[in-house]
């Protein structure tokens, strides 16, 4: 869904420019607000105006596919920038120790079904325990590479997307 999101708006950047692309995606997040409520409105809206407004721009001055990705990869960190700011500023608490501590609660929840369910006895249970535990360990290590490789990762494919729809409806892309 990420990957396609932003192409409405790359087409009418491609098409009509900057200004209709940013006043289409304004209109669109009012809209995916009055049906999807307003924290969708806010997440898609955002999607839409960093990445698919920025790519409309890029493709509307038809630069080069590594300054496109460039764009994309920018307009997905501050995307993600803005998500963790959000959650810190909404919630009160940080994003990374809100997901961790999900982890953490799921894996004491899991635990607690498997033992009130006899599916595992004693030793299972207690080498499952410190697999998961091991795994917690190994996402908290991998979690800062995940955020610097994730921009990177969803602005290359929605260059991809958004090239394949554009050659299809029969606009030349570099």
């Amino acid at each position: 869904l990420v990957f396609f999101i932003p192409v409405p708006m790359v087409v009418l950047g491609k098409r009509q420019g900057l200004k209709v692309s940013i006043l289409s995606s304004i209109a669109a997040t009012i809209l995916i607000g009055l049906f999807l409520g307003p924290l969708n409105a806010i997440s898609f809206g955002a999607l839409m105006l960093f990445v698919g407004c920025s790519l409309g721009f890029a493709y509307n001055r038809d630069y080069s596919p590594v300054f496109k990705v460039a764009i994309g990869i920018v307009g997905f960190a501050i995307l993600l920038i803005a998500v963790v700011a959000s959650y810190e500023w909404v919630m009160g608490i940080g994003f990374t120790s809100l997901l961790l501590q999900t982890l953490e609660q799921s894996t004491s929840e899991v635990m607690t079904f498997y033992q009130t369910a006899n599916i595992m006895d004693a030793e299972q249970l207690a080498v499952a325990k410190t697999a998961m535990d091991k795994n917690i360990e190994m996402m908290k290590l991998a979690l800062p590479s995940a955020f610097l490789l994730l921009p990177v990762v969803f602005g290359m494919v929605n260059v991809i997307v958004s090239d394949m729809i554009l050659k299809r409806i029969g606009y030349p892309v570099k």
